[in-house]
């Protein structure tokens, strides 16, 4: 008699586990679906922003100048216009 209730209450508590499991993967499984479109409408709007940005350049193109005038002012940016002078043409 005693190994039939241990044997049933054994169960029961398996049996409640079981469901728990099973609650909780669905849980996860939920979560994991909203995060994954949650993604695909972020990189979506991204890659709007993006093309956004890529025309806006091409259309009033980006500033640059000429490779010995950015060599200077990265190199020497607290150069004075006369001390550049000097370097860029002897």
């Amino acid at each position: 008699m005693f190994i039939i209730i241990v044997s049933i209450i054994f169960r029961r508590i398996n049996t409640k586990r079981t469901r728990q499991l099973n609650r909780l993967q669905n849980q996860i499984d939920t979560l994991e679906m909203r995060v994954a479109r949650e993604c695909k409408e972020a990189f979506a709007e991204l890659q709007t922003d993006i093309g956004e940005m890529t025309n806006d350049l091409s259309q009033s193109g980006v500033p640059y100048h000429d490779y010995r005038t950015f060599c200077m002012k990265v190199l020497f940016p607290n150069a004075t216009e006369e001390e550049k002078y000097m370097m860029l043409h002897n």
